[in-house]
């Protein structure tokens, strides 16, 4: 709702690909000015960003990589990361 979509007793745009992803963006975007970090920025897309917030705090580090190995906040980056190369260089996983 934050971010323009309509969801209530009648519509849920959510379910509009067109609309989801649009907002998705604009709140990747605001999440990656918030924590100048891609790494950060797809943890608190995918964790919160509240949660994102009291690991930097907790653990003493902006390091996306050293907080997913302390176990501060989860692997989601990285999974997106290795996704993105992946369609990159498709070679990687050709037999």
């Amino acid at each position: 709702r934050e971010y323009g979509l309509r969801v209530d007793d009648r519509v849920d745009d959510r379910t509009d690909p067109q609309r989801e992803t649009a907002a998705a963006m604009e709140l990747l975007g605001d999440l990656h000015e918030q924590f100048g970090d891609w790494g950060l920025a797809l943890a608190a897309y995918n964790m919160g960003p509240s949660a994102v917030t009291e690991a930097i705090r907790a653990e003493g580090t902006r390091d996306p990589w050293e907080l997913t190995a302390r176990g501060a906040i989860n692997g989601y980056a990285a999974h997106v990361m290795a996704a993105m190369i992946l369609l990159e260089h498709p070679e990687l996983v050709e037999g």
